[in-house]
């Protein structure tokens, strides 16, 4: 056994004292006497493992040893700047840890011209500003035969003060253009960032080579000293695991750089830095995933204290899964590889695991513990009053979360930017249901709110295949939702299962009638506010309104009496003037605050400008205290109401309690675009209706379907090809309600009540056209879209009561209409015609006098 071993006996909090000659020697009480593979503890433990190395854990955490105490530059070389910084590399030893030296700076110590200078006098000293360099040219210009000398080298504090080749130095001459130089740079000192420990001699150090032409390295000498070495107060390497030599100098740079800059950086001990966080490995578990293995990471869990960080090594095996968890114990679990097998599982109850291991995972469990929390919580709070939207043409939401994909040109597979899967095993249908995308939105300011923006932009400019611009919604199920046995079947309404439900109603949370000594919450508007507003219900004449306090405070302890508000309609100027067009309901005063979508901030009635008292007129009107201005508006329903003083608090009126939505589903699109089915579907048998709305009161105003004339409302043998498409159709045309086939109406419904049918008889006799022109009194004439047919009706026409048909037996178009201009068929214009398609008839039934209007029945042709 060497000598030098025997320096590891640790006597003391120190290490050993010097006065003890037969500890030095390797003397151990209770022992042979001497240190070899066969020592022992006073316990029986042997001494040494296989390898000499110490077993067990050193108590006091001491030893006497040699380190590094101090470096000497012997040589500071000549380097590139691209050489620094420069990374010493000290020789390590066997027994202990390896010491760390670091430059200090940097000093020049060769120069020569690269581009010769101008006009400067012989012996001209130039200056390199920042390091106190000085460079002496013999002949001033620095020309062929010149010779340089640096008579200053100066230093740089860290390599970014280095400036790169070739260097301009400056010159206190008038009028002399220095010339350009290459320096050498040397290395100006070294410290010790770790003095190490366990060194019997001076250990080698050394420097990088240079690639600076005719450079040389740096030499340097390190210094050991012999003494008492305390492990607990080692200072932590600048890389705790263990990297390179030249990353622990750049560290020291960096970590250099950043205590400059904060000058309150305070070295920390290794005994520090390892309570920051646990180990697994340290601790003892094995981590390959034995059975054992997860006996004893749940012991080592059961000592870990609350809110502990365990590091987990990469390549452990263990699934992560503490069987016996603490529901009062939180810990974050963070793994430097995967979490071991198929389903990364969590640690133990409330725990939080973490892995970088391709790409960043976290996850939690809750098994017993009633605190409930997330992975995963992203908040950004927009409290900038100056944040541009999209008025200044920034249309973009700033998220909390911000996902982002590419597909890119050669990819293949499906991407998402998000995916989001609930696997649901609960077996609580009754009181539990499990959202896989929870989307929630709440809304107090006048900011308008979307709760989902699902937009896509097709750029391809291609007609897409299949599924080429789809918004998805899929359930997969088995079995019936509703029995037809069941007593509910055929009863409208949403089922179990709902492929897209929208709820909608009044907001009824936390609102509750006036109480007597209530205290309230008013709108707060600061800049770190987040108002949490009180609001009450009040009935008036069957009607429930939303009032809000205007200020906080407390209730008095008999409520105000609430009016119903004014409701009118008003347009408002921007300044200082309202202008009310029409009074719906009650009447306005002075003293009166108007709200509604507009303006933003209620603002007060100061006095009537003109009109009758309190109704439709002008206005002057004040703005609220810290209203900047409300916008102007044109004609909009507003209400106007006072504000009512209740013990410490104001009441401001706020609208109806029951709540209209403008539009379930509304759909839009640009002119000319098109969408070929709006709602379509296969393969399905409808037990109840595609469309049912008996659920349903319809107001005065409403329909369960509304078209414009013109448009086929049903179209009833539609067999899913073009050319079956409306060949048997209802719809509303030419003042009346007509049933087609083929696109001929064959009956019709007119709005005066009478009916049309198709009708058959011997075609009409008459004249030519020319002759009708020229009759008197209320003549039809039949005009045939070819040459030189026509038919006139006579004069029997002109007694009421009678009655003639007109029948179209040819394949063309026929116009039937009124002679004299001040006639007119029923529901028409006067002299405009009535166009009888091929082989249909016009029943002429009526003549009127007294109007000048001539009724007929219409008759398509038989189907």
């Amino acid at each position: 056994m060497k000598k030098i071993l025997l320096s590891l006996i640790c006597c003391g909090a120190f290490g050993v004292a010097h006065a003890d000659p037969a500890l030095m020697k390797g003397f151990v009480p209770g022992g042979n006497g001497v240190l070899d593979a066969k020592s022992r503890t006073p316990s029986g433990q042997p001494l040494f493992d296989g390898s000499g190395r110490p077993t067990g854990n050193m108590s006091p955490v001491a030893l006497y040893s040699g380190f590094v105490s101090a470096a000497t530059v012997t040589s500071p070389g000549a380097y590139a700047p691209a050489d620094l910084p420069l990374a010493l590399t000290v020789a390590g030893n066997a027994l202990g840890q390896t010491a760390q030296l670091v430059p200090t700076g940097y000093t020049v110590t060769s120069a020569s011209v690269v581009a010769a200078g101008n006009a400067c006098p012989a012996s001209s000293v130039f200056t390199l500003a920042g390091t106190g360099t000085k460079i002496i040219v013999s002949d001033g210009n620095g020309l062929s035969g010149s010779v340089v000398t640096v008579s200053v080298g100066g230093t740089a504090a860290s390599a970014s003060d280095v400036p790169a080749n070739p260097v301009t130095l400056t010159s206190s001459v008038a009028g002399c253009t220095p010339p350009q130089f290459t320096l050498g740079w040397g290395l100006a000192g070294a410290s010790v960032q770790l003095p190490g420990w366990g060194y019997t001699a001076t250990p080698s150090v050394t420097a990088p080579a240079s690639s600076l032409a005719g450079g040389v390295a740096s030499s340097i000498l390190a210094q050991v000293q012999t003494g008492p070495v305390n492990l607990a107060s080692q200072m932590l390497p600048s890389s705790a695991l263990g990297t390179q030599a030249v990353s622990f100098a750049q560290g020291n740079a960096s970590a250099a750089s950043a205590q400059a800059a904060y000058g309150g950086s305070v070295p920390r001990t290794l005994s520090q830095k390892w309570g920051d966080r646990y180990n697994l490995a340290d601790l003892g578990a094995k981590l390959d995933g034995s059975a054992s293995d997860k006996a004893l990471i749940q012991s080592i869990y059961n000592t870990l204290p609350n809110f502990s960080l365990v590091e987990v090594p990469k390549n452990s095996k263990w699934d992560g899964t503490i069987q016996t968890p603490d529901p009062n114990k939180s810990v974050t679990w963070l793994y430097d590889g995967s979490i071991g097998g198929d389903y990364p599982s969590p640690g133990g109850d409330g725990d939080v695991s973490i892995t970088l291991n391709s790409g960043l995972y976290a996850g939690e469990v809750t098994k017993n513990s009633r605190s409930v929390k997330d992975p995963i919580n992203a908040l950004f709070w927009n409290m900038n009053p100056g944040f541009c939207g999209n008025y200044c043409r920034n249309y973009a939401q700033m998220p909390a979360i911000n996902a982002y994909a590419i597909s890119g040109p050669t990819s293949s597979g499906n991407t998402s930017a998000i995916s989001a899967e609930l696997d649901s095993y609960g077996q609580g249908p009754s009181s539990n249901y499990d959202v896989a995308l929870n989307v929630f939105a709440k809304k107090t300011g006048q900011n308008s709110v979307w709760g989902i923006v699902d937009d896509i932009q097709d750029f391809s400019g291609k007609s897409p295949g299949f599924a080429g611009s789809w918004n998805e919604f899929d359930l997969w199920a088995n079995g019936d939702d509703i029995p037809t046995f069941d007593p509910q079947y055929g009863t409208a309404y949403a089922g179990h299962r709902s492929m897209l439900y929208m709820s909608m109603g009044s907001l009824d949370g936390g609102i509750n009638y006036w109480q007597p000594n209530q205290g309230v919450a008013g709108w707060t508007s600061g800049q770190y506010d987040r108002p949490a507003i009180t609001r009450i219900m009040v009935g008036v004449n069957g009607t429930l309104w939303l009032w809000y306090p205007q200020k906080s405070g407390t209730t008095g302890s008999i409520a105000p009496n609430f009016p119903a508000p004014t409701e009118a309609v008003a347009s408002y100027d921007g300044a200082t003037t309202l202008t009310v067009s029409s009074i719906v309901s009650g009447t306005i005063s002075a003293g009166d605050y108007v709200t509604g979508s507009q303006p933003v901030y209620p603002f007060q009635i100061v006095k009537q400008l003109t009109g009758p008292a309190g109704g439709s007129g002008t206005y002057q009107i004040a703005l609220d205290s810290g209203d900047g201005g409300e916008p102007s508006f044109g004609s909009e329903a507003v209400y106007i109401a006072p504000r009512l003083t209740d013990g410490s608090t104001v009441w401001q009126f706020g609208e109806r309690f029951n709540t209209t939505i403008g539009s379930v589903m509304w759909l839009t699109g640009g002119g000319g675009d098109a969408v070929d089915t709006v709602v379509g579907g296969e393969g399905l048998a409808i037990n109840g209706a595609w469309i049912d709305s008996s659920n349903n009161s319809l107001g005065p105003t409403a329909s369960v379907i509304r078209v414009a004339a013109g448009q086929t409302a049903v179209d009833f043998t539609g067999n899913n090809t073009l050319a079956g498409r409306n060949q048997h159709t209802l719809a509303y045309q030419n003042y009346g309600m007509a049933y087609k086939v083929g696109g001929a109406a064959v009956f019709s419904v007119m709005d005066d009540g009478s009916q049309r049918t198709a009708y058959s008889t011997p075609s009409a006799s008459g004249s030519t056209i020319d002759d009708a022109t020229v009759v008197d009194g209320p003549f039809i004439v039949v005009s045939v879209k070819a040459d030189a047919q026509g038919v006139k009706v006579g004069n029997e026409m002109g007694n009421e009561g009678t009655s003639h048909t007109i029948v179209n037996n040819s394949s063309h178009t026929l116009s039937v209409y009124p002679i004299n201009g001040q006639w007119l068929f029923i529901g028409k214009s006067a002299a405009a015609p009535v166009v009888l398609p091929a082989y249909a008839s016009v029943k002429l039934t009526t003549v009127s006098s007294y109007n000048h209007a001539i009724y007929a029945e219409y008759h398509p042709p038989a189907p």
